[in-house]
């Protein structure tokens, strides 16, 4: 069954508080964010202002840690402590959207007088109980609720659609609280993230882990993300399929390694056909999962999740019948198609009425048609090469009586005037440099043609049509 995960500007779950209250109340602040979302199906349209809250808590270093999707597309963001009625001004320090996670920093240091910073503890185990602080709707006050661990395996984050640890939490839910620490003897083991809309009490953390990672990763200034293996794999529960590669038809471990495709700056030792039998000294199971903790299988992408970009990570490796040793260096998969265009105006361009825009997750995910998933996977990471960086896509057609029988959208970009499209920023030069006929070809083999010399004035009358600001025609 597959279950809709949504976001929450707030989350309330919980179990008995292992802190004092003082310093929790003093340690969990509220989040008053003032943004601009860009809709990404006609990024000219003016952002609209909107106005919501969160919850975030005191960190090491008077920071303050929340989530990404909090504070996305912020103009301005205010922080107030619990049970005082003065906002003070903060600003977004670092960001992770990948792991739907978010530092603040605050200029006037009074802020955290007489506070201490919540420690980030262990990952909780199953059946723990946790207390969930911050400060749901329908009040002003700080808010606990009891909660149990459930589960623990890697889950779709819905902020950024990565698969990542998380936390499954059975409890009432109250929105409102996004971002706020689940706590458990006194260390937070987890923040509060996302809930399931079509399960009853069923409610997300990103673990400590992550946190931990992201804090880690930053320290330099600059969050680099979670890396991984770039390869294609494919499960080996098959006996016959075992069989044949000389792996014990009954057995249970090893992944085959499929497909490895390029990837930005990273040279592999793998080859396909090589079998993953263990990650640093972890046993990679037939269907892909490592052992987290005893009887607890995780997706084996969160071992290598764990990791810093550019580390090294042991592969105990089966090739031609032998075992061999690999040390290999974990890269940040650059997808091909971004999972979401963040706090940011996607790049776009109007020809003549035609907008094309480059792909990213979002347009699709509102096509309610469409099948995104697999077009996600077509145009997956695996397909970035030199010469491809992304994809431009038409999007849309703003009707006009010049760019007429041009209806079909959702069409990929693969040439203008013969020559193959690197990128979004590339379509535009091509754009520019030609002369006055535009022919530009489609994933499907289409094409529609454009004559330059009357595009400026199409362009015009549909910018007035459709109430288009004349400086929004092109964004880069």
């Amino acid at each position: 069954m597959r279950h809709t995960l949504c976001l929450l500007l707030a989350l309330c779950i919980g179990a008995p508080h292992m802190l004092p209250a003082q310093d929790v109340d003093n340690a969990v602040v509220k989040i008053f964010v003032t943004s601009a979302p860009v809709p990404v199906w006609q990024p000219w349209i003016p952002n609209q202002p909107e106005e919501s809250s969160g919850t975030g808590f005191i960190i090491a270093g008077k920071r303050i840690l929340t989530n990404a999707h909090v504070v996305n597309f912020a103009t301005l963001i205010q922080v107030k402590r619990a049970g005082e009625t003065k906002r003070v001004t903060a600003r977004l320090e670092h960001v992770s959207h990948q792991a739907d996670l978010a530092v603040l920093a605050v200029d006037d240091t009074t802020f955290f007088s007489g506070t201490a910073a919540l420690e980030i503890g262990e990952l909780p185990a199953v059946q723990q109980q946790v207390t969930i602080i911050g400060f749901p709707s329908g009040g002003d006050e700080i808010s606990y609720s009891s909660g149990i661990v459930s589960r623990i395996e890697v889950q779709t984050y819905s902020h950024s659609g990565e698969s990542l640890l998380a936390v499954q939490v059975d409890a009432p839910v109250n929105p409102g609280n996004s971002g706020g620490p689940a706590v458990s003897e006194g260390k937070v083991v987890g923040m509060a993230m996302m809930s399931s809309q079509s399960l009853q009490n069923t409610n997300y953390l990103i673990p400590s882990l992550l946190i931990r990672h992201f804090l880690v990763d930053m320290r330099d200034g600059r969050v680099d993300g979670f890396p991984n293996l770039p390869i294609g794999a494919q499960y080996l529960e098959n006996p016959m399929q075992r069989e044949y590669l000389g792996l014990p038809p009954d057995g249970d471990l090893g992944i085959l390694v499929a497909d490895i495709p390029f990837l930005e700056n990273h040279s592999s030792q793998l080859q396909r056909g090589d079998i993953i039998l263990a990650i640093d000294g972890h046993a990679v199971h037939s269907n892909g999962k490592v052992e987290l903790r005893p009887k607890t299988l995780v997706s084996s992408s969160h071992l290598l999740n764990m990791f810093q970009a550019g580390d090294l990570a042991q592969l105990t490796v089966l090739r031609n019948g032998r075992e061999v040793k690999l040390r290999e260096t974990l890269p940040v998969p650059v997808p091909l198609v971004p999972a979401r265009s963040f706090s940011r105006t996607p790049p776009y361009i109007i020809v003549a009425g035609l907008v094309f825009i480059q792909h990213n997750r979002a347009l699709y995910e509102g096509w309610q048609n469409y099948d995104a998933p697999a077009y996600h996977q077509r145009h997956d990471w695996k397909h970035r090469t030199e010469q491809v960086r992304d994809i431009v896509v038409l999007s849309r057609v703003l009707a006009h009586e010049r760019n007429a029988g041009y209806a079909n959208t959702w069409l990929s970009v693969t040439h203008v005037n013969g020559t193959a499209v690197k990128s979004f920023i590339h379509f535009v030069e091509l754009v520019d440099a030609s002369s006055r006929w535009l022919r530009i070809t489609f994933d499907d083999n289409s094409q529609y043609v454009i004559d330059k010399n009357i595009a400026g004035k199409v362009n015009q009358k549909v910018l007035e049509m459709y109430g288009i600001p004349g400086d929004r025609s092109k964004s880069l």
